[in-house]
């Protein structure tokens, strides 16, 4: 269900707010103050905008309240956004990014997480990896919420640290919610982002599903039935795009060979490795280089 917002005061009231005068800021938790997390309400005319530009966090949440356009993930699949649009964006995925239609009064609000308060919600199956975009309906009570997070963010002090901490965790369940049926769900959940994660490391290494199903109390192939209908693909199709996602940030260090990449993710020689590649990608790893 999407909630088409036209007649909405509470969403013409935020724009308002920010129309002229974007808002974004931060703060730091934890003892040594090295996590920080952030939260902005601004606006976007420009033809082509990349989240990349937030990078610092472990993990950001965005909300689309105003425009149209498309989410783009590292390989390429789209994604259309519009006014209810929630996109994710994880520290590693360096390549994702949003073009923006023009002249749409594109508004957004943003919320960074760091390593700690994303690990928390992914333990509890609140953050779906293999789901980057969803739709929800915006309703006056999640207008509201955004714009205490904004009052609270706009006295200049971290005395309002834990306040604005505990604000932006209600903010970003609320966000998530929408995802999240029952307790079976969350705990399917649980397992295809641990298997996600799984997947995705040491990509030079075969990968054990087996042994990854007996440690997680599942069945082989009732793990396979289970990822394929969270994420649309087998796992092993998963862990082929994982690697075609690591090798194109590799493709951008001049440094390393064809050869070696091909190596350190895993493949059997190169020419396996560009065979793949060009097949999956649509052009061989030179000419993507270039």
């Amino acid at each position: 269900m999407i909630n088409k917002l036209d007649n909405s005061a509470a969403l013409d009231k935020i724009y308002s707010e920010v129309k002229f005068e974007p808002f974004a800021a931060y703060r730091s938790i934890g003892a040594s103050e090295s996590e920080r997390y952030g939260f902005g309400i601004i606006g976007k005319n420009r033809k082509k905008s990349d989240c990349r530009l937030r990078q610092s966090g472990s993990y950001t949440i965005v909300l689309v309240l105003r425009g149209e356009g498309v989410y783009r993930d590292g390989l390429g699949h789209e994604y259309p956004l519009k006014s209810g649009s929630v996109f994710q964006k994880f520290a590693e995925d360096e390549r994702s990014e949003v073009q923006v239609a023009p002249n749409c009064n594109w508004l957004e609000c943003f919320i960074e997480l760091g390593h700690s308060m994303t690990e928390v919600l992914e333990q509890h199956g609140c953050i779906c990896r293999f789901k980057p975009v969803f739709d929800i309906v915006i309703s006056d009570d999640l207008i509201d919420r955004l714009l205490k997070i904004k009052a609270v963010f706009q006295e200049d002090t971290n005395k309002t640290s834990i306040e604005s901490w505990l604000e932006i965790m209600n903010a970003v369940r609320d966000l998530l919610k929408n995802g999240i049926l029952d307790e079976r769900d969350i705990e399917r959940n649980k397992l295809i982002n641990a298997a996600c994660v799984y997947l995705a490391n040491n990509l030079e290494q075969p990968d054990h599903l087996y042994e990854f199903c007996r440690r997680h109390s599942v069945g082989y192939e009732n793990f396979r039935k289970i990822f394929k209908q969270k994420t649309g693909i087998s796992p092993h199709h998963y862990r082929i795009r994982c690697r075609l996602d690591a090798a194109c940030t590799m493709l951008a260090n001049p440094e390393l060979t064809i050869t070696e990449i091909s190596r350190k993710l895993g493949y059997n020689s190169p020419y396996e490795f560009s065979a793949q590649f060009g097949h999956l990608v649509g052009v061989p790893p030179t000419a993507y280089r270039k």
